[in-house]
């Protein structure tokens, strides 16, 4: 009996959990409807239907620099302005994206990129390495903790896409050990 709940232990371990991000467009009230809103990360579970509690889920914000203690998503397309997968739109294409940078927690440190394989990454990386894992999910010293798949687009049977004041893109499905619950967590210190 001992061996049988050992084996399943492990075998829950070695079950990937994955989470898919999103980029999220909040509309606040004072604007016209969907004129350029204010722009967020939210990190749901792929089997999510309904609309997220936002209570239960947080908002990252976007922004430029995402190093040392600031908390947020950095979304880069280099050398495109256009369709280039980190706004909000149909024809803002995901597999454009060349990195996304998220740290979302220091506490424990969760701080990883996402480096599309091409000639700009990841580092450290031949260009060989780099195409037999695209859209790998690195931490800062390199550690891999999964890969992404930018989701195809346009999206089509979108579960959800307009929340309220929100609209959401889906931009990757992520196949890791981390969890958009264990993102999420209030154990982690993060609260509404």
């Amino acid at each position: 009996m001992l061996l049988h709940y050992l084996l399943a232990s492990i075998g829950a371990l070695l079950v990937a959990a994955d989470f898919d991000i999103y980029l999220v467009m909040r509309q606040p009230p004072a604007r016209p409807p969907w004129t350029v809103g204010i722009i967020n990360w939210q990190f749901l579970d792929p089997n999510q239907n309904s609309c997220p509690d936002p209570a239960h889920t947080r908002l990252f914000n976007s922004h430029d620099d995402v190093s040392g203690n600031k908390i947020g998503v950095r979304c880069d397309s280099w050398g495109q302005r256009e369709h280039n997968g980190c706004y909000a739109g149909d024809d803002n294409d995901p597999a454009n994206i060349d990195a996304m940078e998220m740290h979302l927690s220091d506490t424990p440190k969760f701080h990883y990129t996402i480096y599309k394989a091409d000639e700009h990454g990841p580092p450290g990386r031949t260009a060989r390495e780099s195409q037999s894992r695209p859209f790998e999910l690195l931490g800062l010293k390199g550690e891999s903790a999964g890969w992404c798949v930018p989701v195809s687009w346009p999206q089509t049977g979108r579960p959800f896409g307009v929340c309220g004041n929100y609209r959401l893109f889906r931009k990757f499905q992520c196949h890791s050990f981390y969890t958009a619950d264990w993102i999420n967590s209030y154990d982690r210190g993060w609260h509404p």
